[in-house]
């Protein structure tokens, strides 16, 4: 292991370490995000440290879902609990995945129940890029926004007339079938998707026998009003159940059934010295599950639950003024959940508004961005939230930049109202968040350094003392992040992320749960005439887990070959833990060994 590890280390230094050659011709790479600010900049004029999975990252992955795709990236660790029917928690630096706001399109996805979605029911094929901000957000977005926020990018409808089929089948009977098919009109286009997967899990054990059932279909529409004005609309239905496996120790399966129904119209309207944006959604959702459990008096726990999430969000960005862009907008949110167990007092809903305005600023070589966010919720009252970024620009290709954000968490309804202890008197979680660092880009390599520092308070928890959740701990982090993409030469490209991290709360001495001090990720690939290689290498340092026990840290390498058979045919084989690993990521819950799939796509 430890021979691995600096393997991966030396090659790392090497990557950074290798200048561009004298005769190569350096530029800046310009890539183009939107989340850090609501509105597409170069991501070299941001503050903030964002991430960027892009298409053909996306399509060159093992990945079966959204969980799969975040877990080589910087700073992202992912809480696995056992293979592809087992539930995925994300942490961003030390930010459990409550204190991260999830965005598609734009738009929140926070169940206003437990305040995540479930990373393991949004499928690969509808997601066009992912960027992934990794500093307090709250300044922009709001509640949930004070640990990072992915947003995922879907497909486009406007892309070129093209139908793809892809069939793939693997170890544990895993099936995965996908459909998608675009078209234009003359003043219109649709995308379509439909991304059917089942598998049935790894785990030996006749009680911890598990299967997942998952049906996505996803509908993208654009219509051009004017050369400057466009319709928006989606639809995504999201069905899925699983049988899911628990713990080895208190052998706690369970069994899910969830119906995700959502709907979104938007109005983009991009004018000579300003863009428009109206945005309107609608988000319903059926769960029911049901856990066995050695520690409840009738033997399981039960959540039986209907979600509505709707808002409303008006958005403009303003070019007016000579050096200055600048955004405004408000947004509305009203958030039902009714629980189908109870007769009485059933249902709860709150509604949240809310104003923000940002400024970037541009002075020579220097940019200020400063700006700010106040929310009025009626249940947990009003919040300000302010933002100071700054980048000074050494030259064309190198970068300084620092930002400063404060940032919130809303309590969720398990928190207030439906959850055991529940208190309707908690107040928001609190976070401070520093960032500095460096960026440097240029045509075939970008690299970023990264120093970070989160401090939380009134963190809620539950109070073994008064048997109610209460604002009862804090948290200290800190820690460093190198990235660094780079394309050796025609054929071979090097990825390589490495965090440290260091947390500390009031829960338990030394480093928090489920919290690796070291992470590293090194992704290599050869492309050659009609094939391509890529081999993903993956290190996690040993973490802390409930009772005093330890996850042992684990190396994991991923392969996958890929081939034209044709001009439209392509076949992959892909091997996920090749050197097959015996290993745990959550304490209790043994993930897969060595795996294969294989998967055929054409397009016409």
């Amino acid at each position: 292991m430890l021979r691995k590890t600096v393997l991966v280390m030396l090659t790392a230094l090497l990557i950074f370490a290798v200048p561009v050659s004298a005769e190569e011709e350096v530029m800046e790479l310009d890539e183009v995000v939107v989340t850090a600010s609501r509105y597409q900049e170069s991501i070299m004029e941001t503050p903030v440290s964002i991430e960027v999975i892009d298409q053909e990252e996306i399509e060159e992955s093992n990945a079966r879902n959204l969980a799969d795709l975040l877990q080589d990236a910087g700073g992202v660790y992912i809480k696995n609990f056992s293979g592809l029917t087992g539930k995925k928690d994300i942490i961003i630096r030390g930010a459990r995945q409550d204190q991260i706001l999830y965005l598609l399109d734009g738009q929140p996805l926070n169940s206003p129940q437990d305040g995540v979605i479930r990373l393991e029911d949004i499928p690969i094929s509808v997601i066009k890029k992912i960027e992934i901000s990794k500093s307090a957000s709250s300044s922009i977005y709001g509640a949930n926004a004070m640990g990072g926020v992915i947003n995922i990018v879907t497909q486009d409808a406007d892309q070129e007339n093209k139908t793809e089929i892809d069939f793939g089948l693997g170890s544990y009977n895993t099936q995965n079938y996908i459909l998608t098919t675009n078209y234009n009109f003359d003043n219109s286009s649709i995308f379509i998707s439909y991304d059917k997967l089942s598998s049935d899990d790894h785990r030996d054990d006749p009680d911890q026998e598990s299967a997942l059932d998952r049906n996505d279909l996803f509908l993208k529409y654009k219509y051009n009003l004017s050369k400057k004005s466009t319709f928006n609309f989606s639809y995504r239905y999201n069905n899925v159940e699983s049988n899911y496996p628990g713990s080895d120790a208190n052998d706690d399966y369970g069994f899910r059934d969830d119906q995700d129904k959502n709907i979104k119209i938007s109005l983009n309207q991009n004018l000579d010295n300003r863009d428009r944006t109206f945005l309107l959604y609608s988000n319903n959702r059926e769960m029911y599950d049901r856990t066995r459990s050695t520690w409840s008096l009738t033997g399981y726990n039960l959540t039986d639950i209907d979600i509505l999430k709707r808002g409303f969000n008006y958005k403009e960005t303003n070019y007016y003024f000579d050096n200055h862009t600048l955004i405004y907008g408000f947004e509305i949110v009203e958030n039902e959940v009714k629980d189908n167990q109870l007769e009485t007092n059933n249902k709860h809903s709150n509604l949240n508004k809310s104003l923000y305005i940002q400024d970037k600023f541009r002075v020579n070589n220097n940019i200020f961005v400063y700006g700010g966010r106040y929310d009025d919720h009626e249940e947990y009252g009003s919040n300000l939230s302010p933002k100071f970024g700054y980048i000074y620009q050494i030259n064309n290709n190198w970068n300084f930049n620092f930002n400063y954000g404060e940032s919130y968490r809303a309590p969720t309804f398990l928190d207030l109202y439906t959850g055991f202890g529940s208190n309707e008197n908690l107040k928001v979680e609190e976070g401070k968040t520093f960032d500095l660092g460096f960026k440097y880009s240029d045509s075939i390599c970008s690299r970023e350094i990264t120093f970070f520092k989160r401090n939380f308070e009134q963190l809620i928890n539950y109070n073994s003392d008064t048997f109610m959740m209460e604002n009862i701990d804090e948290a200290e982090i800190k820690g460093i992040e190198l990235l660094t993409s780079r394309k050796i030469d025609d054929n071979w490209s090097v990825d390589f992320a490495y965090t440290y991290l260091e947390a500390r709360d009031d829960s338990v001495d030394g480093q928090s749960l489920n919290m690796p001090y070291n992470q590293i990720a090194l992704n290599t690939k050869y492309s050659g005439k009609n094939y391509k290689v890529v081999l993903d290498n993956r290190y996690v340092g040993e973490t802390n887990s409930y009772g005093g026990e330890t996850v042992e840290s684990y190396f994991l390498s991923d392969l996958r070959l890929s081939t034209n058979l044709s001009k439209n045919k392509e076949l992959s084989v892909e091997i996920n833990n090749l050197f097959d690993k015996d290993y745990e990521v959550v304490d209790g819950y043994p993930m897969p060994g060595r795996n294969f799939m294989v998967n055929l796509s054409t397009n016409f």
